[in-house]
């Protein structure tokens, strides 16, 4: 059954030099003076590799780009979030991912994929095992890490390659040829920035439905942070081609509405 509201699945994050297993493992340290935080974007620089960090989104997916100090070997690295998480790496570089999402805290079961590209032709690695850091929760301390099994991924660049690379996916709760026809549709033709300026135009339309007269700035900024937090739920779960999956009945369905739910189950 496939009843899940994923706090995290799949997990990327980039690494430059010779790459070694604490590029895998390690905390990755950043300065929230440093961010830049918004709706449809967000940017950190990781202060200790001295990598920049974007990432921005559509309504399945989105787009990370990574800029990296000239001239080093750089690597995006691919992992999961839950024991026994599979990858596949086909001959053009496209690349293909499930994730078995076993979550007791919040009760999720279910599987959720995933389908992405690669800017420029990076070389590939598959490898197995990694750290399992615990899962989110308000309970209490992440567990202490331990190892569990599931692939994971390195695509990595020479040093003379672009310093900056971008990596694309979608995502899909039906299966893996669903998540291709839903990167299709609304990431194989758009860059970073018209993603990032679709996402602002979108954004200025819903939050300036209601104009505000009065009251000081912070008092605004309270209540549009609000206002932006109402638009959490419903969650449209309906993919490219009218179909999602319902955890009601553990099928896919076809609709020529739009299917909401409160907690992306159906």
């Amino acid at each position: 059954m496939n009843v899940i509201t994923p706090q995290v699945i799949f997990s990327v994050r980039p690494a430059k030099g010779t790459l070694s297993d604490a590029d895998w493992n390690e905390r990755l340290t950043y300065d929230h003076d440093m961010e830049v935080t918004r709706p449809r974007y967000y940017a950190t620089t990781l202060i200790d590799k001295d990598i920049r960090v974007e990432h921005t989104v559509g309504r399945r997916g989105g787009i990370y780009r990574f800029s990296y100090p000239k001239g080093v070997a750089k690597h995006v690295l691919l992992t999961h979030c839950y024991d026994n998480g599979l990858y596949d790496i086909a001959p053009d570089g496209t690349i293909t991912g499930t994730e078995i999402v076993i979550d007791s805290i919040h009760a999720q079961r279910g599987k959720a994929y995933m389908y992405g590209t690669f800017s420029g032709k990076p070389v590939s690695a598959k490898s197995n095992g990694d750290k399992d850091w615990g899962k989110y929760t308000v309970q209490g301390a992440l567990a202490t890490p331990k190892m569990m099994n599931g692939e994971k991924v390195a695509m990595s660049y020479a040093k003379t390659d672009a310093d900056t690379v971008e990596f694309r996916f979608a995502v899909s709760f039906i299966s893996p040829e669903q998540a291709k026809k839903n990167y299709i549709e609304e990431f194989a033709h758009i860059t970073f920035d018209q993603l990032a300026a679709q996402g602002k135009e979108i954004w200025r339309k819903e939050i300036g439905k209601i104009k505000v007269e009065g009251g000081n700035v912070g008092q605004k900024r309270t209540f549009y942070t609000a206002l932006y937090r109402s638009y959490v739920r419903m969650f449209n779960i309906t993919e490219s081609g009218g179909t999602y999956f319902s955890g009601y009945d553990d099928k896919v369905h076809d609709d020529k509405r739009n299917m909401y739910t409160d907690d992306y189950t159906g």
